[in-house]
């Protein structure tokens, strides 16, 4: 194998390697506009059907959990997560590890809680390519200032 071929195939699994990352991080990011805009069955597609999402008070256990959830979630309820910092870490061609870092503003019953985030912490999500595309297989919750 000569030099240029060598350094012509670390370019490809470089490339390869940033847009799975990217759309990992897009997926990650999608879940949560979807979640914002209380557009659930959109945002079930995004999660695994057997996936696991570890928030600080409740554990959410696949579509049939996720439904439950938003079955209670209280009207006039708007929120938005702000996501950055995306960190991808990529374990095998099916599964990758995406960190981040989020704030939450939220408004109740047509009530802000003030300009002041009312959570702010990090995301740690493995996810998994299935047939569909990349999917959140398990999200788990740290919240650091709440």
């Amino acid at each position: 194998m000569s030099t240029a071929t060598g350094a012509q195939g670390a370019a490809d699994a470089a490339q390869h390697s940033a847009v799975i990352s990217w759309v990992c991080e897009q997926t990650v990011l999608r879940f949560m506009a979807h979640f914002d805009a209380g557009e659930y069955e959109a945002m079930k597609t995004y999660f695994s059907a057997s996936g696991t999402w570890r928030r600080p008070t409740l554990t959410i256990e696949g579509h049939d959990g996720f439904d439950q959830h938003v079955a209670v979630s209280a009207p006039g309820r708007v929120m938005r997560h702000v996501i950055t910092n995306m960190r991808t870490t990529l374990l095998t061609d099916t599964s990758a590890i995406v960190e981040s870092y989020f704030t939450v503003y939220l408004r109740e019953g047509g009530r802000s809680q003030g300009t002041a985030p009312s959570a702010v912490g990090r995301y740690t999500d493995r996810l998994e390519r299935q047939t569909g595309g990349w999917v959140i297989a398990d999200r788990e919750v740290h919240r650091d200032f709440h």
